[in-house]
């Protein structure tokens, strides 16, 4: 990998963290008996927006073929498509879903960082985001910060229509 590769895999991995520490701050003061406040009068809660961010990053996953765990409630409830739970009961903690998503992007910067330079001008099949990021590396970039961080502005405003400090930057 050349120096300008290495320095760019680098800063992709500082602004990653970067953005995963400013999502898990967000979600301190959160109550559990509040994650979903507010989703079925058509805003994308606290929990939906955590759930989001965790299955999104599926399609990443398949498409270089890397095993990891599935599960298709979560995938019903929170897919891009979907913005809307139609149920109080049996939906994850917010415990439970910032362990998975750290899991879950650990194992994505771990990818990113082990592509090659090759694999990273490869194509990607996304067809929504295809024309605005044009190989894998854009798509991984996404992933690991603009998606991240689109979603903390979506829980600043939640926290702020709910009555819940920012605690956050």
């Amino acid at each position: 990998m050349s120096s300008n590769e290495s320095h760019r895999v680098d800063s992709m991995a500082h602004l990653f963290r970067f953005q995963l520490g400013y999502l898990f701050q967000l979600m301190e003061n959160i109550p559990e008996d509040r994650l979903y406040e507010k989703q079925r009068d058509g805003y994308n809660s606290a929990g939906w927006l955590l759930g989001h961010i965790y299955v999104e990053a599926e399609d990443l996953m398949d498409h270089l073929g890397v095993a990891y765990e599935k599960n298709d409630d979560w995938k019903s409830l929170f897919q891009n498509t979907t913005g809307k739970i139609d149920r109080q009961e049996n939906l994850p903690t917010k415990e439970e879903l910032l362990a998975k998503i750290r899991a879950r992007y650990q194992k994505l910067l771990v990818l990113y960082q082990n592509l090659t330079a090759s694999e990273r001008k490869a194509p990607h099949p996304s067809k929504l985001l295809g024309e605005a990021l044009p190989d894998l590396d854009s798509w991984f970039a996404h992933h690991l910060t603009t998606h991240l961080s689109i979603h903390c502005g979506n829980l600043v405003v939640w926290k702020k229509i709910v009555g819940l400090e920012v605690n956050g930057y």
